[in-house]
């Protein structure tokens, strides 16, 4: 039967496979609504900033009833900043809304017997694909 010891975020197995979950990216992943509304406060911040007084405009909804949007332009301009922002800060802060986080997280095992820091697949059998050490 294997020994297992759990240290952290890796498991070592009988003193020479070191099990680690690693993930595709360094990314940060945040509450979608936290993401949205951050996004969007600053997308409206810098269309208010452009438009002035034409930021906004209201619009009859039925008799008596009447909602605030963007005008047309305002809109337009709201949405290209959105995205320019939601991409910065996926491209430069690695901070996506966690409706992106990947579902899974991938497994390699790490061979104690191979030098150096190499991360190595070890196979259906249990040995090691650089070393052939089994483990």
């Amino acid at each position: 039967m294997p020994h297992y010891e759990s240290s952290g975020d890796f498991v070592v197995q009988d003193n020479n496979v070191v099990i680690k979950p690693i993930t595709m990216d360094n990314n940060t992943y945040i509450n979608n609504s936290k993401f949205m509304e951050f996004i969007d406060e600053l997308a409206t911040q810098f269309t208010e900033t452009e438009f002035k007084e034409n930021t906004f405009e209201e619009r009859k909804i039925y008799e008596g009833s009447y909602e605030t949007h963007f005008t047309n332009d305002a809109q337009n301009y709201y949405t290209q900043k959105y995205d320019e922002i939601e991409t910065m800060a996926n491209k430069i802060m690695g901070l996506y809304t966690d409706n992106e986080k990947p579902t899974h997280t991938e497994y390699y095992r790490i061979c104690s017997k191979c030098e150096g820091e190499n991360t190595h697949n070890i196979d259906d059998f249990g040995f090691c694909k650089h070393c052939l050490a089994h483990l």
